[in-house]
């Protein structure tokens, strides 16, 4: 019986400590509001999430294709992650503005943003653009570090979509 008991409060403590890094919201929109990127999950869409920073050369190359990425795919929505934090939200909104981009941006510290990637993927976040590709369960199916033309990532999307 003691066991019993003691097996029922790890399981407490376990389920607890998941509940609350699910409810853990380590990032801003740009309205000052906590959020996850898991909050921008649609079960309908595979999520492809573009860790970038306003001065990033490799990012302001290839933001627009992105933009356009996100608007011609019905199955695929694109949500971007600055790693600019407060000191720099100004450059954020800018580069936001810059591209007029059509999709989702969330603003996070380089350390937490960091956190969240290794936490995700068992590795060291290097830096910007990196990508993270989620299907539409809010499963990590892939990530890749460095620019991506989204050809590749529509590809990779269709033959594990199987369609």
């Amino acid at each position: 019986m003691r066991t019993l008991i003691t097996v029922l409060a790890l399981t407490c403590l376990i389920n607890t400590g998941q509940a609350i890094a699910e409810d853990v919201k380590p990032f801003v929109d740009f309205n000052g509001q906590p959020r996850s990127v898991e909050e921008y999950f649609d079960p309908e869409k595979w999520t492809v999430v573009m860790i970038w920073r306003h001065d990033c050369h490799v990012c302001n190359q290839e933001v627009d294709s992105y933009a356009f990425f996100h608007d011609g795919n019905p199955t695929v929505q694109v949500l971007g992650l600055s790693i600019d934090g407060q000191a720099d939200k100004a450059g954020a909104e800018n580069f936001i503005a810059s591209y007029s981009l059509p999709f989702d941006n969330l603003l996070g510290e380089l350390n937490d943003v960091s956190e969240y990637y290794k936490n995700l993927t068992g590795r060291r976040f290097l830096g910007t653009p990196t990508f993270l590709i989620f299907n539409p369960q809010g499963q990590l199916k892939g990530n890749r570090i460095g620019g991506v033309p989204p050809e590749i990532i529509r590809n990779y999307i269709k033959r594990s979509s199987g369609k």
